[in-house]
């Protein structure tokens, strides 16, 4: 039987939630009205699961790459649909390459890229099959989709392995325990800060 001192408890709990849900509601509204074109139309597509918040930081990090000339290439690992790859390539204001890995539906991820006038080959976006390669070019700016850590551990090792000084490494799996596990494994020994937006940031500084 509950005891009066336990009695608010549950009430305020309640009205924790609701302020909480009623605040990303907002984030979230504020957020599909200054979307780039690009990010509600493949959410209107069904071409990522990712929420406006998350793709608009995704484009912005690109942005921001192209206006302090950080040197290397967009990775995208995972993104079975296209839409992330999609949002990427249009934040370019250069001819910078996306190379987007793990691409097991070449034809719908192909499909996508063409539909939103960034054609692979054509408009420097390149599809492979494989993971990330551990040697290579600079890493600009990168999204990790993938969650499985079987997978994620490798494709974490070669985009931080690679990742240019003032780059930043997105990646989706900190909510989950064992994703958090092997991302701050991965951290361990490199030169790269934490920083939690709508998704977590890896930025390496140095």
């Amino acid at each position: 039987m509950a005891t009066l001192t336990h009695l608010p408890t549950a009430p305020f709990r309640f009205a924790r939630a609701v302020a909480k849900g009623v605040a990303e509601r907002v984030r979230t509204a504020v957020a599909e009205r200054t979307a780039a074109p690009v990010v509600v139309a493949v959410r209107k597509q069904g071409l990522t699961r990712l929420p406006v918040r998350a793709l608009t930081d995704l484009h912005a990090r690109v942005v921001e790459a192209e206006a302090e000339n950080t040197p290397g290439v967009i990775a995208v690992v995972g993104d079975d649909w296209g839409g992330a790859a999609v949002v990427l390539a249009d934040a370019r204001s250069s001819a910078r390459e996306v190379r987007v890995y793990g691409v097991s539906d070449r034809d719908r991820v192909a499909s996508a890229l063409t539909t939103h006038g960034f054609p692979p080959e054509a408009a420097r976006v390149t599809l492979l099959d494989g993971p990330p390669e551990a040697e290579g070019e600079d890493v600009a700016v990168a999204y990790v989709a993938t969650t499985e850590p079987e997978a994620l551990r490798p494709s974490l090792d070669a985009v931080l392995g690679r990742l240019a000084v003032g780059g930043v490494a997105v990646v989706d799996a900190y909510d989950d325990a064992d994703g958090r596990s092997v991302v701050d494994a991965a951290c361990v020994g490199r030169s790269v800060r934490l920083v939690q937006r709508a998704r977590l940031n890896l930025v390496r500084d140095s």
